[in-house]
């Protein structure tokens, strides 16, 4: 697929002193007492002009110092700060608003020893912002299997041979505290995507060990949208030197195709109301990537994602319920040397269907179950987890038809995260037969 759609990235950032008037990039704080600069006269005009030399040169320092870590893609330019924001207020990130700031330098005024100072400072400041705790496991944030994909009726493989097809409009809007994103540590990640899968798959006549046999593809496209932001709190330093805080955000997106899922073998069976079915998933990278972009509709490695699904319908109650366990084994991400460890997925539905209207309740786990390994993995062995519940409804037109069309709707709330995104998911989907 051709379509491809991206959003430059650019990052921004100001240095303001706190409580000056002055939003000149290369100004310092003057209106403490003990700093304020003298009036010009004959005898202090030639230390004037060095001090306002020096003022300059550690101004080009801080912005060459404070170009650590930021992605090659993208570009920095410097702006005044508004005074309504606030620290609080920029710890996080607006989307597609794109800034950072550098602001609050308090120091007293020695000639080469401050240059030395500040720059030491600086370069421990962005270190200290790459080397936090609690950091986040699985590459991206997340593993190859969307969650909460599986749903109603999951174990259920239509017993009659043809085409069927169902499409999602699955959008999520999460955040995390850190993550890995192309193999670089951030730190204070929102995302939001919507992903337009379709599942397209063939029952045959064929029976394989005493199943019905079918086989399924299910390309995407996806509109990823990716904030990163890095807040530090004011540093207070002994010798008087107050430095920060410190905010650095970053902001991407890209609509481009998404990675595709296959799977080569669906077994199904069913006795009375019980059906169950077998499934092994392939995941394969299709979608854009690139190593210098926070935005990637692609996450780049292969996985093998086999799925057992079960359910249990009784169509005189209407009642039904439905459970599915995906175990998803990721290869290495080549661009990164980064393998996310592997993650095993539980999935289920319970529903009271009145005729066509279906109501009820859906929940799904995500458990990383061992570590992410390879050279990439540069926040350790972390195992991820996160847990999410919600309503579904659905809607089935035309029940009494060879061909009939189910509409459903249901939502996510994500709660107990660790080392992982947490949000919300909406998704919208419809099935049919050919």
């Amino acid at each position: 697929m051709g379509m491809k759609c991206r959003q430059s990235a650019t990052a921004r950032f100001t240095y303001e002193p706190p409580g000056t008037p002055n939003n000149d990039v290369t100004s310092l704080v003057r209106d403490s007492p003990s700093l304020a600069a003298p009036a010009r006269t004959p005898e202090n005009a030639g230390a004037k002009a060095d001090g306002e030399a020096l003022d300059a040169a550690l101004a080009t320092r801080a912005r060459r110092l404070l170009h650590i870590g930021i992605p090659a893609a993208v570009s920095a330019t410097f702006k005044p700060l508004p005074d309504s924001q606030t620290a609080g207020s920029r710890s996080r990130l607006r989307l597609k608003i794109v800034q950072s700031h550098l602001w609050g330098v308090t120091m007293p005024r020695d000639g080469t020893s401050l240059r030395r100072r500040v720059e030491g400072v600086a370069l421990a400041t962005a270190l200290l912002a790459a080397i936090g705790t609690n950091a986040h496991a699985a590459e991206f944030g997340t593993g190859p299997w969307v969650k909460g994909y599986s749903d109603i009726f999951s174990g259920i493989l239509p017993p009659v041979p043809g085409v069927y097809v169902r499409n999602d409009a699955y959008h999520y809007d999460g955040s995390a505290n850190r993550t890995v994103f192309d193999g670089l540590v951030q730190i204070g990640v929102e995302e939001k995507y919507l992903a337009d899968i379709m599942a397209v798959t063939y029952v045959t006549s064929a029976k394989i060990l005493g199943g019905a046999y079918a086989f399924a593809v299910a390309p995407s496209v996806v509109d990823m949208n990716v904030d990163v932001g890095i807040g530090i709190r004011p540093i207070h330093l002994p010798i008087g030197l107050t430095i920060g805080p410190f905010s650095f955000n970053f902001s991407d997106s890209e609509f481009a195709q998404g990675d595709t899922a296959f799977a080569p073998l669906i077994l199904g069976w069913n006795a009375g109301n019980f059906y169950w079915n077998f499934t092994l998933f392939g995941f394969a990278p299709t979608g854009d990537y690139n190593v210098h972009q926070l935005a990637n509709t692609s996450q780049n490695h292969w996985a093998v994602m086999p799925r057992l699904a079960a359910t249990y319908f009784d169509p005189k109650t209407g009642w039904e319920a439905s459970g599915a366990a995906i175990y998803s084994v990721s290869w290495e991400n080549p661009a990164t040397n980064y393998e996310t460890g592997n993650i095993l997925n539980l999935e289920g539905a319970i529903t009271k269907n009145f005729g066509p209207l279906g109501v009820g309740g859906v929940a799904y786990a995500m458990i990383q179950t061992t570590p992410d390994s390879g050279a990439g993995a540069r926040l350790g062995s972390f195992e991820s987890q996160v847990f999410g519940i919600g309503p579904i409804v659905s809607l089935t037109l035309g029940g009494a038809t060879p061909t009939p069309l189910t509409l459903l709707v249901k939502w996510y709330h994500e709660f107990d995260a660790e080392n992982t995104f947490e949000g919300n998911t909406v998704d919208g989907a419809f099935s049919f037969k050919f």
